[in-house]
């Protein structure tokens, strides 16, 4: 996603979960693509549909992390240092 959201840019996100995580590398972005099923899920919630709806999408253990485990390992994904 390349424009700002209500946590700010992805970058600025990034670098403010980081600071949280000091030893875990730096910041970095992870670009996945959730496949249409899961997204179908989130926005079946109010409460993720609301979180996505801000631009901050979230994977609870009730809603959407059961799916997006079980497709994770055939999902393409990009790390992006920053």
């Amino acid at each position: 996603m390349d424009r700002p959201l209500g946590v700010g840019t992805p970058e600025q996100y990034a670098r403010l979960k980081s600071a949280n995580f000091p030893a875990e590398g730096g910041p970095a972005i992870i670009e996945i693509e959730v496949p249409p099923d899961i997204i179908a899920v989130l926005e079946a919630d109010p409460d993720s549909r609301d979180s996505m709806d801000s631009g901050d999408t979230l994977f609870d253990p009730r809603v959407g992390m059961p799916e997006l485990l079980a497709a994770w390992p055939n999902l393409i994904k990009r790390v992006i240092r920053i």
